[in-house]
């Protein structure tokens, strides 16, 4: 099983000025309008690359803005200045991120036991252990997610969530308390929350931060 975008909100009120990615240089944004839940961009020209690294990914890593939560007490100017900082460096990294997720049998049966898409006050928490970068993160929740379109079973391709401080407060992943690993089963272009992401900035719109990842699930891809 593989995953692909990482989402994470930006340090200060989830707006993020960014440059453009490779491929949409030429892109010039004329406007931008609302109607009802969606928005409409306007662009004076378009200009497609591809890119193989990341076409050969197959998946997304997700935190939406304001995702991430602050412990029981208030975290100290310096210490978000700090998780900020990490989590701008995770965002600038060239490739993608190799993360490796183990669940106990115990607790992988509980997640197993999910056929169709739960509920939101039906999804179970399990606890793993997290791998990245040789940094080892212990007792994160993980609990699977998804809508209608994007559910899979835990023995499929799964679309899962991490908070990585419900058990241990001071623990972030690259300053990151949650993100989400999106199995992208409806993009198979594995392109589409970058390329979403870039046209909100661009309009002004805060969205979410995205890059690529690899995920290894109990040993398999």
């Amino acid at each position: 099983m593989r995953f692909g975008v990482v989402i994470a909100p930006s340090p200060t009120n989830g707006l993020t000025r960014t440059t453009s990615p490779p491929g949409l240089s030429e892109i010039e944004l004329q406007s931008v309008q609302q109607h009802g839940m969606c928005f409409v961009a306007e662009f004076r020209r378009r200009r497609w690359v591809n890119r193989g690294a990341v076409l050969a990914l197959s998946a997304l890593v997700f935190q939406n803005v304001g995702a991430a939560k602050a412990a029981s007490e208030p975290t100290p100017l310096t210490a978000r200045i700090s998780h900020a900082k990490q989590a701008d460096a995770l965002f600038q990294r060239l490739g993608f991120i190799a993360i490796q997720i183990e669940i106990p049998p115990e607790e992988a049966t509980v997640l197993e036991g999910y056929k169709r898409r739960p509920a939101s006050w039906e999804r179970t928490n399990v606890l793993a252990v997290v791998r990245e970068d040789g940094i080892v993160y212990s007792n994160v929740l993980i609990h699977l997610k998804g809508s209608a379109g994007s559910f899979r079973s835990f023995d499929s391709k799964p679309a899962l969530t991490l908070a990585f401080d419900k058990q241990n407060p001071e623990q972030r992943f690259h300053g990151l308390s949650k993100i989400s690993l999106n199995n992208s089963v409806q993009d198979y272009s594995y392109l589409c929350e970058k390329i979403g992401r870039e046209m909100f900035v661009s309009a002004g719109v805060p969205a979410p931060r995205a890059t690529h990842a690899m995920v290894e699930l109990n040993g398999r891809l």
